[in-house]
């Protein structure tokens, strides 16, 4: 688990598939901010990602994510304060690379 440090922070947790993807549950409210506060980061939820395999002969990187918070109804399918965040996480690791040719 790695926390961003925008100014939303979310936990971001990278799980090895997209079937464990679909099966993340997080029903337990009060459980998730008991975990979030723990972190004394001041977290607003829990970013889940799964690397999706590429068939193509792009060789881009593709993901699929899930933010969870418990400030919000629960699960958010569209968060851009932890998607920019995801990206400079992937860039970090050498996911992401820089290609001078455009590609």
């Amino acid at each position: 688990m790695v926390i961003t440090t925008s100014p939303a922070r979310h936990s971001m947790i990278p799980v090895q598939s997209l079937h464990v993807l679909g099966t993340v549950s997080f029903a337990d409210k009060e459980g998730i901010s008991k975990e979030l506060a723990s972190t004394e980061s001041y977290n607003s939820g829990v970013y889940v990602f799964a690397s999706i395999q590429d068939e193509s002969e792009s060789n881009t990187p593709r993901f699929v994510a899930r933010f969870f918070s418990p400030g919000i109804s629960m699960e958010d399918p569209a968060t851009g304060s932890a998607a920019g965040p995801l990206a400079a996480y992937l860039w970090a690791n050498n996911v992401l690379t820089y290609a001078e040719n455009g590609h």
